[in-house]
């Protein structure tokens, strides 16, 4: 079971990555300009079904996971954008 909701995770957080921004406008002010930049490829595939309501589910599950751990949550996880195209994972 964690491994599947392990694969789904990290399946999900490639897919909603999107393209890597071509300028940083935080680079040279609050970190340094990079010296080297490299573009990812996935190995994953592309899943053009995926819509909101999926991307949300998919977080709502994880949260409810998280919180029937017994000790406190580590990190949180949000939804972010229009289409809930972006996941944040925040430590705590």
């Amino acid at each position: 079971m964690r491994t599947a909701f392990c694969t789904a995770f990290a399946t999900l957080l490639l897919v909603a990555a999107g393209p890597a921004q071509a300028e940083d406008r935080h680079a040279g002010y609050y970190y340094p300009q990079p010296e080297i930049i490299e573009e990812y490829e996935a190995r994953a595939p592309h899943l053009p079904e995926s819509d909101r309501g999926r991307r949300l589910t998919f977080v709502s599950g994880i949260i409810r996971q998280i919180a029937d751990e017994p000790y406190p949550p580590t990190y949180a996880i949000f939804a972010k954008g229009a289409e809930a195209e972006k996941l944040i994972i925040v430590g705590v």
